[in-house]
């Protein structure tokens, strides 16, 4: 055989196996053809013994020359044989090796943190590395044939487009690099640096490669420096001390204005300047030598001295530091003249106005003022040895005696109280105590100063009545008045105004963050733009902006606001008022729907008579009606003649089911759209509301539609269809304008109806001519169109390691490579006989069956022929699973084998009378074997990824558990460290003691979690002791319960225990129930708040878990006010778990106590189960108990 014939026969053959089969089975042939023509020749030449004796000579020569000749084609086809076998074992190696090269290229690129793309000339995406699901969320699929506009922030797209021509202007030259933003899937917006090279002139890329770099981090990095400078300046400007900083060389780097105030010169002059010439007059004074210590020594110096040249005195604090120095100056002057003064103001006391008064330590005067006395009316010799109580009145005496013992904890209190006078009237006072100490600095009693503050108490009284008035005011008409202090930042808001950002009067956190925390992110860089303009340039000023309230909801506020400004011209103070304009919104909202409703309507009619294409029409119209009304499906029903619906036309959101070419049951499609023969709409806003009972109401429910909204399409006197809007995600109230455009739409779309009839009728003519040509070409195309399928088929299935994209590739290229009716593959479930509808294709009416589970007995006339491994074609005359077919159809069923058995199948249908070729039979053997080697390299490749995963979380639940019982047994031991630390400091014996209980407290802790471990520990190994012993319940639960009534009393809960008059004796581990119980009831005082109820319920019942099947049980149920969020249910039982926020006490915990509290009540052999709502928690445990004859009604209630 020629070599280019054995070329033509590699290209036929599927691989490189069966090409070498083929080879040695054709050489074989060909010798033994030569053999038998040498034999046909000898016996010729021996066949007439008349010439023999004749031609003897002539046979003797041509029997040589035949043999040289068989021996020289025998060693030819050897010769090939040979050269074509080495040339296999070469490619062999190079496809190897590519492979290889292929393998380490894929694994560099899967795991690259950058993106790498590829362009062509008009921007779309032909290529995007699979790093791009990691960083931005998208997987291939959703990149691949997009444009870079639809990702790319618009604003930086002319970067894109620009650096996308410079690139193909200088082919395979990198460009500078870029920044832009780009979409994130979850909708925020991600900083990438890029740099492009054009490979257009490349045939395997044949694009634009840009290298993608994730820079998001580093640019918030950036800004929150730049911010962070800006807050550094605002900060140092804001102080009230001067500031200034110096380099190594005494030169000043920066001076604030309160600094350039004090010196007295502009920042211009002083920066640059040396600090000895700005001020030569300290050259050598104090200022000087502590300048100097602090610069050697680098420490903090902190001194007061007086400055000749500004006549001031000044707190100074030095700060070194490696460049430099920081200064501080606090002008103290007037605190130097007030302790001046001070001498003097003692003096003045005696005559003050105010009231001074000395009382001991037991609460008698033992010396005060005039004016004190005259305020009680009493003379001074009167009041001395009068005990304090005597000039309170009796409903302020609980004030009193509260700031009495303020005073004695924190030397000093105020308080407000009324007074009683000598003749028994009444007055208001302010009170000052201070506790008095002598030179041991030991209590000898305490100053009480009092001012008359009646008349102040009255304009009080006065002031509020005036707020309350204000207040009804701002609520009726929905405005709020606010405060800004510049210099501190603290806004304040009034009541009104707090309720119309949602806020309860006092929950706003008064700072401009909360404020803009308030306002709609879209808002939010505007409103902060226009703080800052307010407080710099306008004196009057108006906004208008939207807020997210804390339910959710978003609601429109106009402000104005003025700005006051001190003598320098700076803003100090802006007051303003909030108004709610939503309603005022909404209706110039509804306006503008209006607007947009009418141009809607004049677009989508214009476009429907334009187009002579009723599909593209009935698209269009579906596609246009789910984008205005935000419908989550619009569907197009035409009716079949035997009243049956049919889905010609969908719009639907990827999040629900589609319903293209469903065919609606005739029944049911009568039965819901009655209603339209008498031409009138479907409107349900809620389905619930119909019987679920009916098809009706089943139908929708199978395809998730919360409410509907149905017109009839009307063709002269009959129903072409209904154009009918489903609502899945919730229900929805329709409007009458979103009726009303329904029903336009549904006349124009009658009226594109009409149009397209007469183009088809036009276009049936001119099928039917071009039909003939059509069909001389056919079998020419079919041949090319077969090897085509069957090489994109293998090209797809052989690299892939997904087992979807493996058969969705080969049903959607059989259904549409031989152009039938549809194509599915099924998997097989040996061990359970079914078969399973996985994926189809289907190009006609057929009926989806995707997803149907069929089992084989059902259909073992098929099934036995399969699982035998045999390809074969019928012909189905009845309707039966998996698809229910509603006529003849024929059918090729080829079996999915690998060699382990079949796995599948692959089910192809046509009409009854086109039968399949015995060349598309062979097609479809050869997509079977293709699909069933790589499913089975898909699933091997799934099994080593799910070990690898398993294993991956088991190392992470260990480094998990290690990090969490490290950080629990570090925390006492740090707070030991520091009480025994504090022990050696200390000298008085009361702050001993104190830190001895923290040490105490903290090895208590730590001791605890260390038991509490290796019980858990013991738990879970099955280790744990258990001791089983005759329990009297009686005596066991009030020796639990005691110690908990003097604590809830001490938190002011309320304990109730409801225990039966009887309780019967069991039989358990009694240490273990103890500390079962007692471990609740701890939980539950900790968790409830004073003013709550906790309690205790002991009775006979049924079993908690069904696993329990030993009767009957005494179960304990401990409850406690306090409810558990629902999202922390599942997760209470978990090891070093707590629920955030929980703990009115703040007295912390390990989060093991309920941990182990389920592992000690498994080891019992009994049940726990929590519950929490209405405000209550409720644990109950359930114990086996031998003998119970308690009656359910007989308890006792005790409670204190």
């Amino acid at each position: 055989m020629k070599p280019e014939h054995l070329e033509s026969l590699r290209e036929c053959c599927e691989s490189d196996i069966a090409f070498e089969r083929m080879q040695q089975i054709l050489l074989a042939a060909e010798v033994e053809q030569q053999h038998l023509e040498l034999k046909t020749l000898c016996q010729s030449l021996l066949a007439n013994p008349v010439h023999s004796i004749a031609a003897s000579a002539k046979r003797s020569h041509s029997l040589k020359s035949l043999e040289a000749l068989v021996m020289e084609r025998a060693a030819d086809l050897l010769n090939t044989s040979g050269r074509w076998r080495q040339e296999n074992v070469e490619r062999r190696r190079a496809e190897k090796a590519l492979q290889e090269s292929e393998q380490r290229f894929r694994s560099l690129i899967e795991n690259a943190t950058d993106i790498i793309v590829v362009l062509d000339r008009k921007g779309v995406f032909r290529y995007c590395s699979p790093s791009a699901v990691k960083v931005l969320g998208y997987t291939t699929q959703d990149v691949v044939g997009c444009s870079t506009a639809e990702f790319v922030h618009p604003n930086d797209i002319p970067i894109i487009v620009t650096v996308l021509e410079q690139a193909i202007e200088h082919p395979r030259v990198s460009q500078p690099a870029i920044e832009y933003r780009v979409r994130n899937r979850n909708g925020s917006w991600c900083f990438f640096e890029a740099v492009a090279t054009s490979l257009l002139d490349v045939p395997t890329i044949n694009g634009v490669v840009i290298n993608c770099h994730d820079i998001t981090e580093r640019k918030r990095a950036e800004e929150a420096l730049l911010i962070a400078n800006r807050q550094t300046v605002t900060l140092l400007e804001s102080i009230t001390e001067a500031f200034m900083s110096l380099d190594q060389q005494w030169r000043l780097t920066y001076v604030n204005q309160q600094a350039a105030q004090l010196c007295q010169r502009s920042r211009e002059e002083l920066l640059g300047q040396c600090l000895w010439d700005v001020f030569p007059d300290i050259v050598g004074s104090v200022f000087d030598r502590e300048y100097h210590r602090a610069l050697e020594h680098q420490v903090p110096v902190t001194f007061e001295e007086f400055h000749p040249s500004l006549n001031a005195w000044f707190d100074v604090r030095l700060f070194p530091c490696a460049d430099g120095m920081s200064l501080f100056f606090l002008d103290v002057t007037e605190r130097k003249q007030a302790q001046a003064e001070l001498l003097e103001m003692s003096t003045a006391l005696g005559n003050a106005v105010e009231g001074i008064a000395r009382l001991d330590i037991n609460g008698h005067y033992i010396a005060l003022n005039r004016a004190y006395a005259a305020s009680l009316g009493y003379q001074q010799e009167e009041m001395i040895g009068m005990a304090w109580q005597q000039t309170v009145h009796s409903n302020d005496m609980g004030v009193v005696n509260a700031a009495y013992q303020q005073m004695m904890i924190e030397g000093k209190a105020e308080a407000e109280s009324m007074g009683v006078r000598k003749d028994g009237s009444t007055f208001y006072r302010e009170m000052v105590m201070v506790a008095a100490y002598d030179w041991h600095d030991r209590l000898i009693g305490h100053h009480c100063f009092t001012k008359d503050i009646t008349e102040r108490k009255q304009a009080e009284a006065a002031l509020v009545e005036s707020q309350e008035r204000l207040k009804l005011t701002l609520e009726t008409t929905q405005m709020g008045i606010w405060d800004y202090e510049c210099n501190t930042g603290i806004v304040k808001w009034s009541d009104s105004c707090a309720h119309l950002f949602g806020f309860d009067p006092g929950a706003f956190d008064s700072t401009t963050s909360a404020f803009l925390a308030c306002v709609h992110p879209d808002d939010r860089a505007a409103v902060r733009q226009d703080v800052i303009q307010q407080t710099q340039q306008a004196t009057n000023y108006s906004k208008e902006f939207r807020i997210v309230r804390a339910d959710g909801s978003i609601r429109w506020i106009a402000e104005r606001s003025h700005t006051f400004h001190d003598e320098a011209g700076k803003a100090v103070r802006v007051l303003g008022i909030s108004m709610d304009t939503t309603d005022r919104k909404r209706f110039e909202e509804a306006l503008s729907q209006q607007a947009e409703r009418e141009r809607l309507m004049s677009t989508i009619a214009q476009r429907i008579r334009n187009s002579l294409d009723l599909e593209e029409t009935l698209n269009t119209t579906v596609s246009e009606v789910r984008q205005f009304l935000k419908a989550d499906r619009v569907v197009l029903f035409s009716v079949e003649p035997n009243d049956t619906g049919l889905v010609t036309a969908e719009s639907v959101d990827s999040a629900w089911l589609p319903m293209m070419h469903l065919r609606m049951e005739e029944t049911y499609f009568q039965q819901s759209h009655l209603g339209y023969h008498r031409e009138s709409n479907l409107v349900i806003a809620n389905v619930q509301a119909i019987d679920p009972l009916s098809s009706f109401r089943r139908f929708l429910d199978r395809w998730q539609v919360k409410a509907v909204l149905a017109v009839p399409i009307l063709h002269g006197n009959t129903i072409w269809g209904v154009l009918v809007v489903h609502q899945c995600a919730a229900e929805r109230q329709w409007e009458t304008f979103e009726m009303g455009l329904l029903e336009q739409l549904g006349t124009q779309v009658a009226i594109a109806i009409q149009q397209s009839e007469l183009y088809r009728q036009v276009q049936q003519l001119n099928t039917a001519l071009e039909a003939q040509v059509h069909d001389r070409t056919a079998q020419l195309q079919q041949a090319l169109r077969f090897e085509a399928t069957l090489k994109r088929i293998t090209d797809s299935v052989r690299d892939s390691l997904d087992e979807g994209r493996i058969l969705h590739t080969a049903v959607q290229e059989l259904a549409s490579g031989l152009e039938i009716m549809g194509c599915d593959a099924a998997l097989y479930d040996l061990e359970r006989r079914t078969s399973t509808v996985c994926y189809e294709h289907i190009r006609s009416d057929l009926p989806t069956a995707n997803g149907i589970t069929v089992q084989m007995e059902d259909l073992s006339e098929i099934y036995d022929w399969l699982l035998q491994e045999q390809c074969f074609q019928f012909c189905r005359t009845h309707s039966s699973p998996p698809r229910l077919l509603s006529q003849q159809h024929a059918i090729l069923a080829c079996p999915m084998v690998d060699d382990q058995g079949v796995m599948g199948d692959l089910w192809l249908f046509r009409p009854a009378g086109d039968a399949f070729t015995s060349q598309e039979i062979r097609l479809v053997q050869q997509v079977a074997n293709q699909c069933a080697i790589a499913i089975r390299q898909a699933r091997l490749y799934q099994a080593a990824q799910a070990q690898v995963a398993a294993l991956e979380e088991l190392n992470q639940l260990k480094d998990d558990f290690l990090s969490t019982v490290s950080h629990e047994l570090r925390t006492p031991m740090s707070n030991m460290k520091m009480a025994i630390h504090m022990l050696k400091t200390v000298s008085t014996t009361d702050r001993q003691a104190r830190y001895l209980n923290i040490l105490q407290s903290e090895c208590s802790r730590e001791i605890e979690l260390i038991n509490d471990l290796l019980d858990l520990q013991r738990l879970e190994a099955s280790a744990y002791p258990v001791s089983l012993e005759t329990v009297d319940l009686q005596a066991c639960l009030n020796a639990i319960i005691e110690p908990f009534y003097s604590r809830t009393s001490d938190r002011e809960q309320r304990l109730t225990v409801h225990l039966p008059t009887h309780l019967p004796v069991i039989t358990t581990d009694k240490a273990t129930l103890q500390r079962v119980l007692a471990e609740l009831l701890n939980n539950a005082c900790k968790y409830t708040s004073p003013g709550n109820a906790v309690t205790l319920t002991v009775h006979c019942d049924e079993p908690l878990d069904a696993a329990l099947d030993a009767a009957p049980l005494i179960t304990f149920t401990i409850g406690n006010q306090a409810e558990i969020p629902t999202t922390e249910l599942p997760h209470i039982f978990e090891k070093f778990y707590r629920v955030p926020n929980a703990d009115p006490w703040k007295q912390g915990g390990t989060g093991l106590g309920l941990a182990l509290v389920q592992r000690l009540i498994m080891q019992l052999e009994g049940a726990i189960l929590v519950e929490s709502s209405n405000g209550w928690t409720h644990f109950s445990i359930q114990l086996p108990l031998i003998k119970c004859s308690l009656p359910a009604a007989n308890l006792a209630v005790l409670g204190r």
